[in-house]
């Protein structure tokens, strides 16, 4: 913009003058204009070549298809309403500022600011179209990458009403320039009220939860940070307390995703000499979709519930760790492997002391790859065969790490809590697990159990499963509970029941009034 200024100034003073002889006819004069374009292109060709570099190799966004219309919706709503408006508010709020725009557009007509009019269109269009552009070639956009184009827009709304207010065009000009700026005014004290009056705004909570975890640890203890990329916001609010990066990552990478054996590596070297460890977890979802980090330090200690939350960040502490004990290595290996379908091996599983059941999956050799999107469905049974349980249909390694994202030479750990797979009043004892695993959009039998030679065996392996004394309930994490007007009824096919023996329960439910929230309903079931 200040070459195009530039350039526009040289032509106006290019233009003849009466009377006086112009030195702009040189054949220097003439190619001033290109000299004032040139120098800035110039002065931003190092950066260009940064970018380009980067947006090549860039890996820190779901690849996917570019939606240009989403976007454009939301670079309208980031322009008027800002990032503290809810969408659906902010898209009806569109038609006010929409209707301000062309107010504010029928006073630049009324002004004949040609040149100017051009400028400040441009200023607003020139970057958006741009950025869009580049997206739909490399599908990575934020709204945050166009706002070099929101003084254009501003421009367009404060000329455009000043003129009408400051030009002379009667009573009626002004009342609409008034009535324009107030809508403006309006939603812009809605937006700021929404920042520090409603909490589904609210900022991740970084420096409450640096000074708790600083003021709390001691000095003999780490800090563990998932994930690594997010290092320069803690070393901000705690320089003096480095972190143990896990992944060590200088930009988010998606492919960059802890497994077992790695995960492992990073904590053994980083918590050598400490006895705690305090688990500070953002955009962990990303990295470690799997929890692998929080595995291996309940696995060398002991986890101590914090009394504290932190929005937009999590905070645990492990007391007693041992990081000679965080190993690689997986307890109770199947030897073989039980291969599903030639496109996975379930290489070993484990019941953890707070009944977690652990089971540790992996590509096989020559398989790079998994295109499907993989299921498991279970039943557990008592030594004697009868169904003691059912586990719930979910993805092999959790819902954020579906298989067509897992990687050749990595394993892959599920994590089944003892609720989910034994009840909440699991019994100790041994088990038999029948497991099957299934494509979501395939045969819903499942992928076949193969033996060494490839031929099938079945679609169910049988894995056996010793549980020890659960403690109860041993960690819940908090959760918010709303009062609604519900009530239930409950009734058994049987008068009597035999332990294992499987019964239906007939449950019906009652609303006192209708629900103005979405609510989840969390059932615990307990003996008498």
């Amino acid at each position: 913009f200040v070459a195009l200024d530039f350039f526009r100034r040289s032509q106006q003073n290019a233009l003849p003058q009466p009377g006086i002889r112009s030195s702009n006819n040189s054949p220097t004069a003439s190619l001033r204009p290109l000299l004032y374009i040139s120098i800035p292109l110039l002065l931003y060709l190092p950066w260009l070549f940064i970018m380009v570099t980067q947006l090549s190799t860039d890996a820190s966004y779901w690849q996917g298809g570019f939606k240009l219309w989403e976007a454009l919706r939301h670079v309208l709503i980031s322009f008027t309403s800002g990032e503290t408006v809810l969408e659906p508010q902010a898209i009806r709020l569109l038609v006010g500022y929409g209707l301000v725009t062309l107010a504010a557009m029928s006073g630049w007509v009324r002004m004949r600011a040609g040149r100017q009019w051009l400028l400040s269109l441009l200023w607003l269009v020139l970057p958006v179209a741009g950025v869009l552009m580049l997206a739909l070639f490399v599908p990575k956009f934020n709204e945050r990458y166009v706002m070099i184009g929101l003084p254009g827009l501003i421009l367009l709304w404060s000329v455009g009403l000043g003129t009408m207010v400051d030009g002379g065009k009667g009573r009626g000009a002004t009342g609409l320039a008034v009535m324009a700026t107030t809508i403006l005014v309006a939603g812009f004290l809605w937006a700021d009220g929404n920042w520090f009056g409603n909490k589904a705004f609210t900022k991740d909570q970084w420096r409450e939860a640096a000074r708790f975890v600083v003021g709390h640890m001691a000095a003999d203890e780490a800090v563990v940070l998932v994930s690594g990329h997010a290092w320069p916001v803690w070393h901000y609010y705690a320089p003096h307390t480095p972190a143990v990066r896990v992944p060590e990552l200088e930009i988010l990478n998606v492919a960059a995703v802890l497994d077992y054996a790695e995960g492992a590596a990073l904590l053994q070297k980083g918590l050598m000499g400490k006895s705690g460890a305090w688990l500070v977890g953002w955009q962990d979802e990303v990295v470690d979709p799997m929890q692998v980090t929080p595995l291996h330090l309940m696995q060398a200690g002991q986890e101590a519930p914090t009394q504290r939350q932190f929005w937009g960040l999590t905070v645990r502490h492990f007391a007693q760790v041992d990081a000679e004990a965080i190993s690689p290595a997986i307890p109770h290996v199947l030897e073989p492997p039980l291969a599903f379908g030639h496109q996975l091996e379930l290489l070993g599983h484990d019941v953890m002391p707070n009944g977690t059941l652990l089971r540790f999956w992996r590509l096989p050799p020559g398989v790079n790859a998994i295109a499907a999107d993989l299921h498991m469905v279970g039943t557990l049974e008592t030594a004697a065969g009868v169904a003691y349980a059912r586990l719930a249909d979910r993805r092999l390694a959790g819902y954020d790490f579906p298989t067509f994202r897992w990687q050749p030479e990595q394993i892959e750990v599920s994590q089944m809590v003892a609720a989910d797979w034994l009840g909440f009043d699991g019994l100790p004892g041994s088990y038999q697990l029948r497991l099957g695993v299934y494509a979501a959009d395939g045969d819903p039998a499942g992928l076949d159990l193969l033996d060494a030679a490839g031929a099938p065996l079945g679609k169910r392996a049988l894995l056996d499963v010793a549980v020890a004394q659960l403690p109860p309930l041993a960690y819940e994490l908090p959760r918010q509970s709303i009062p609604i007007p519900v009530s239930a009824s409950a009734t058994l096919d049987k008068d009597a029941l035999e332990p294992g023996q499987p019964v239906d329960v007939t449950i019906t439910w009652r609303l006192g009034e209708p629900l103005t929230v979405d609510a989840d309903l969390d059932v615990q079931w307990q003996n008498a």
